[in-house]
């Protein structure tokens, strides 16, 4: 195997897709959170596979649940979003009897050929209870499948 076939990163950027983010008692968010639009048109090679990943952290008392409706949406003005049709998800949670915290990291592959030109990411906490229950996480839209390796973006572009 050729030595350059191995480094597969080298095919890939990354953008952070949302924000990190705290749900749970006092932060008044238990709603969509709309991650950060990307401009696809602005890359060359346009890219056309991603994976949005986020990460969290959570600490839930025992017996509570929470979960998380994700997905991915596109634009053709950067102003009115629809979803992405099969780029979508639902994780859940469950606390530990012992109410330490967890960490997990959730993940959703998606097709971006076809797609309008801006995407972003979308995600909407479901909560059992929030009065003790705190949720931190933070998304990342990893991007390749462009026609030229490796692609123009750097590692990372906020």
């Amino acid at each position: 195997m050729h030595p350059q076939s191995n480094n597969i990163g080298a095919y890939f950027t990354s953008k952070l897709a949302l924000d990190p983010t705290n749900f749970g008692a006092g932060y008044g968010n238990i709603s969509q959170q709309n991650g950060n639009s990307f401009d696809r048109d602005g890359t060359r090679p346009q890219l056309h596979s991603g994976k949005y990943q986020f990460g969290v952290k959570y600490t839930l008392a025992s017996g509570h649940t929470a979960s998380f409706v994700y997905g991915m949406q596109d634009s053709a003005d950067d102003s009115t979003f629809a979803d992405i049709a099969g780029a979508s998800g639902v994780t859940s949670l469950t606390a530990l009897n012992a109410g330490t915290a967890q960490r997990a990291v959730m993940e959703l592959d998606v097709d971006l050929t076809g797609v309008r030109r801006y995407v972003r990411p979308r995600l909407t906490p479901v909560m059992s209870h929030s009065g003790t229950d705190v949720i931190s996480l933070a998304g990342v839209l990893a991007l390749g499948g462009g026609s030229d390796v490796p692609p123009v973006l750097g590692t990372v572009t906020p």
